[in-house]
């Protein structure tokens, strides 16, 4: 009996200590979604602005910035 208490302490702590690390990861994700979407947004002011020609080629076909589609 005393070792099943032990065990299920043991599992208990187990358990809050993976609630709190997915707790976390869960908080890290949604930060890094938010970080992302801002430096996107970010570049593709900067693209907007940019002088130079930036074109990007794939199999959806050519884009880029204002310059590249003169």
């Amino acid at each position: 009996p005393e070792q099943m208490r032990e065990t299920n302490s043991l599992l208990a702590q187990e358990v809050g200590e993976r609630r709190r690390a997915e707790q976390q990861l869960r908080a890290m994700q949604v930060d890094l979604e938010r970080r992302v979407r801002e430096q996107t947004a970010e570049l593709s002011a900067i693209m907007e602005v940019v002088p130079t020609a930036i074109c990007v080629s794939d199999s959806r076909g050519v884009t880029g910035n204002p310059a590249c589609r003169r």
